[in-house]
C-alpha cells in the first residue's frame, strides 16, 4: 500500500506499508517519510501478528537529524512488555496486563488500523469493539482503550462521472472525535 499526504497540493508525508505472510505470521511493516516535520523526519513501523491474527510484536522507530526514538512492545504469555528509548533516556515494564487479543493502536499510524480491520468480521457487520494499547510517549507505558469500529455497508463514492460502491468503517475512541 501506498499513501501520499498533501495540503493545497504539496505533499507533506509519504507512507509506504508492505504486508509479508509467512507460514506462521502476518507482518506488517511502513516508513513514512515526513520531511518537513519538527518531530521527526522518517518513521519505521512494524507489526507482527501469528497465523490466527493475534498480536505478537510491535515496533517503532523515529528519526530526525540528531536522535533516534525507539519502542517494542512484545506479548507474553500473561501480557504485554515494553520498552522505550528516547535520546539517551530509557523505560521499561514487564508483564503489563492484557488481554489475549489486544492491538496496538495510534490514530496516526496506518499500519496500527491494519491488523484490527483485519480482525473485523464483515459478515456479521454492526458495531464492534476491540481492546488496544496506545502509546503517548516512548518514556511512558502504553495505555488500554477501546476502538469500536462500525461498518456502513452500500456507501458510494463519485470519482469524476464513476460511482464507486464501497464499504464505509466508522472508528469511534473515547474522547476523540470519530473518523471514517
Amino acid at each position: 500500500f501506498y499513501y501520499n499526504f498533501d495540503i493545497d497540493g504539496h505533499d507533506i508525508r509519504t507512507i509506504r506499508i508492505d504486508k509479508f505472510l509467512t507460514e506462521d505470521k502476518r507482518i506488517y511493516r511502513s516508513t513514512a517519510l515526513t520531511p518537513f516535520s519538527s518531530y521527526g523526519t522518517e518513521y519505521k513501523e512494524s507489526v507482527t501478528l501469528d497465523k490466527d491474527g493475534v498480536f505478537e510484536e510491535y515496533a517503532k522507530e523515529v528519526y530526525d537529524q540528531n536522535e533516534v526514538e525507539s519502542v517494542c512492545i512484545r506479548k507474553t504469555s500473561d501480557g504485554a512488555s515494553f520498552v522505550g528509548r528516547f535520546a539517551s533516556r530509557f523505560a521499561c515494564l514487564n508483564n503489563i496486563p492484557a488481554k489475549n487479543n489486544v492491538f496496538v493502536f495510534d490514530e496516526t499510524s496506518p499500519v496500527t488500523y491494519m491488523p484490527v480491520i483485519a480482525s473485523y468480521d464483515f459478515e456479521s457487520g454492526r458495531s464492534q469493539a476491540f481492546e488496544t494499547m496506545t502509546l503517548f510517549s516512548p518514556l511512558l507505558p502504553p495505555v488500554r482503550r477501546l476502538i469500536t469500529l462500525t461498518s456502513i455497508k452500500d456507501e458510494y463514492l463519485k470519482i469524476g462521472t464513476r460511482k464507486i460502491k464501497t464499504e464505509n468503517l466508522l472508528v469511534k475512541i473515547m474522547n476523540y472525535p470519530q473518523v471514517s
